[in-house]
């Protein structure tokens, strides 16, 4: 037994570590052989456990009903996304498919999702839920990651809401793989990933909707089978954990503020400030909130334009009216200049609102790392 704890202890230390190391070379010379390198990690990882740890006892109540549940949910929401397309269009995945990313990309995440579940079962293996608690964070970093790798490599811009987006789905869905590991096996959770991320890069044609949607449409389906785990099994609602529980819906309630205000789908944003050219209302890696529809803006007001295809926010020092055109000179309040050109209407995005010191600072390492 000390064994296997020391054993535990050794790989939560020896991830975090390679998990840190992953991120901060994504784009260095190794980035093309990120893949094989997490694989390697996890097949060994893998090999450890299987020797160290006894066979994972498999809780096999209600996996028929549970698979049942999950096909259910999967084919009505592949059906409403792919209806979705008789409306807005269909396009071609923005994620090239070849053989040669069959055989570099695919092949390596499709034993990566396999190993990473196994031992993610070994691991929950006889776990307290404060255990639980630490490997879903755990595994919410390493799904994060290996989705960043298959992005890099296909030269798409990882923009801030992206990345976000990105781990949000991870949060929700390492919930749900925990869940499913701990309570049923490993194998339904891996089945579960199988049908949704590996879904995300294969299918040839999409609705025409930006990146960020595909993962938004993925991310609220852990939710679903989350809640309905819970409201239709008898087993689940007498079995159910407590702290799981409790730990879901707060968990919910802040992912859907989050998601609201990053996806920019109401009336107000939010993005994270880069630089530190507003110092000291704020600085960079804090994150501001705007407002989208506020057209009335004054002298001394911070606004959110577009410049060279650049987010800017400072703050306006005059208005310029030529015609029936307004035009903004602005200056950021650390900058002992104005900006070298005004910013006419069309290109303020919105009026900031307020701001949350630090916030932004993941979104923006892991941008300039990638």
């Amino acid at each position: 037994m000390e064994r296997r704890k020391r054993t535990k202890i050794i790989i939560y230390v020896v991830s975090i570590i390679f998990f840190l190391f992953s991120l901060f070379f994504l784009n260095s010379f190794l980035q093309p052989h990120q893949l094989w390198i997490q694989l390697l990690f996890w097949l060994v990882l893998g090999i450890i456990l299987y020797d160290t740890f006894p066979p994972m006892k498999e809780r096999k109540k209600e996996v028929s009903s549970t698979i049942r549940m999950m096909l259910r949910i999967l084919f009505l929401y592949y059906s409403i996304v792919f209806l979705l397309g008789l409306w807005i269009g269909y396009g071609n995945n923005q994620i090239s498919i070849s053989f040669k990313f069959l055989l570099t990309q695919i092949v390596p995440f499709i034993l990566i999702l396999f190993f990473q579940e196994y031992v993610r079962g070994k691991l929950l293996f006889q776990t307290t839920f404060k255990e639980r608690i630490f490997l879903t964070i755990l595994f919410t970093l390493a799904t994060s990651i290996t989705v960043f790798t298959i992005y890099q490599n296909q030269d798409i811009t990882l923009t801030s809401s992206l990345i976000i987006t990105i781990i949000l789905s991870s949060i929700t869905s390492n919930m749900l793989y925990t869940y499913l590991t701990y309570d049923k096996s490993y194998k339904l959770s891996l089945l579960f990933r199988y049908l949704t991320e590996l879904m995300l890069f294969i299918i040839p044609i999409f609705p025409q909707v930006s990146t960020i949607w595909r993962i938004i449409f993925t991310m609220l389906l852990p939710i679903l089978v989350l809640d309905q785990l819970y409201r239709y099994s008898p087993y689940q609602r007498r079995h159910f954990d407590k702290g799981f529980r409790l730990l879901f819906y707060p968990v919910m309630v802040v992912f859907i503020f989050v998601f609201v205000l990053v996806t920019g789908i109401s009336r107000y944003q939010m993005i994270a400030v880069a630089s530190n050219s507003m110092k000291p209302v704020f600085r960079r890696g804090d994150t501001i909130v705007f407002d989208k529809k506020d057209k009335n803006i004054e002298v001394n007001d911070i606004i959110v334009f577009k410049r060279n295809n650049q987010i800017v926010i400072h703050r306006v020092s005059k208005i310029i009216k030529q015609g029936n055109k307004l035009y903004y000179e602005t200056k950021g309040d650390n900058n002992s200049l104005p900006d070298h050109a005004y910013v006419s209407e069309k290109d303020v995005i919105g009026t900031v609102t307020g701001h949350v010191s630090y916030l932004g600072y993941p979104s923006i390492w892991i941008k300039e790392l990638i």
